[in-house]
């Protein structure tokens, strides 16, 4: 009677393991959709800080010169020197996109390919982390997408001889004060980064390759998977 009721014990506990190893594959196949938004502060990036794994990004100068990843480089954001770096911003080489992105997931240096609702495809490399909003998984780095909780970008345009540039909503930037009109975000993107071309050509790719459609101009939603870094990305990390 021992034997039989510590064979059936066993069976129940294993029965009960299957059905949870069951539930968390069905989980993570699921995950394949994530909710975007959009961002540029300007801020030294979070992965440019020593101690939080993964690779360690750089940080540029306030004209966009590489100063690499010192901890003793203030941030822009708390009044220092050390910005986000401009050459960072999305751009296009024939079909596929290349940007970065803050993401609280995985690690720093991590990629994911993204395919938005329009077909697009874009690889980002997780460069930052932060308080993303509206249950996002990926703030996508993008010149004009607001300036979110804080702001060095301002100080980096008016260095770049705009004063009083129009920075568009704190969250949703130029095409949340657009309304959702490609051509407004356009405009506004040559007005503001006139003088800061990889900003200026930034903030166009979106209006480009996302504004051909609401559901993928306005916090899309995208398909996503971890893939290999490209070189594309870690020649500019």
């Amino acid at each position: 009677m021992k034997k039989v009721s510590r064979i059936s014990f066993l069976l129940a506990i294993s029965t009960i393991f299957y059905a949870c190893s069951n539930e968390d594959q069905d989980t993570t196949e699921k995950t394949t959709q994530a909710k975007t938004t959009q961002y540029w502060d300007a801020c030294k990036p979070s992965c440019s800080w020593g101690g939080k794994g993964g690779l360690q990004a750089n940080s540029c100068d306030i004209s966009g010169t590489n100063i690499g990843h010192k901890d003793t480089d203030k941030s822009s954001c708390d009044g220092g020197v050390a910005f986000a770096c401009m050459n960072q911003a999305p751009w296009k080489e024939g079909n596929i996109s290349y940007g970065y992105a803050a993401i609280n997931m995985g690690s720093c240096g991590d990629c994911y390919q993204l395919e938005f609702p329009n077909g697009e495809i874009m690889f980002v490399m997780k460069n930052n982390t932060g308080n993303l909003n509206e249950g996002a998984k990926f703030d996508l780095m993008i010149p004009g997408g607001g300036v979110g909780d804080y702001d060095a970008l301002t100080r980096q345009v008016e260095n770049s001889g705009i004063s009083n540039p129009d920075m568009g909503s704190r969250y949703g930037g130029f095409r949340q004060k657009c309304g959702n009109k490609v051509d407004c975000v356009k405009q506004k993107c040559e007005e503001v980064f006139a003088n800061l071309p990889e900003l200026k050509a930034g903030c166009l790719w979106y209006a480009n390759t996302l504004g051909t459609d609401k559901e993928s101009f306005d916090n899309p939603i995208v398909k996503y998977k971890k893939v290999s870094c490209p070189p594309e990305l870690t020649s500019k990390y």
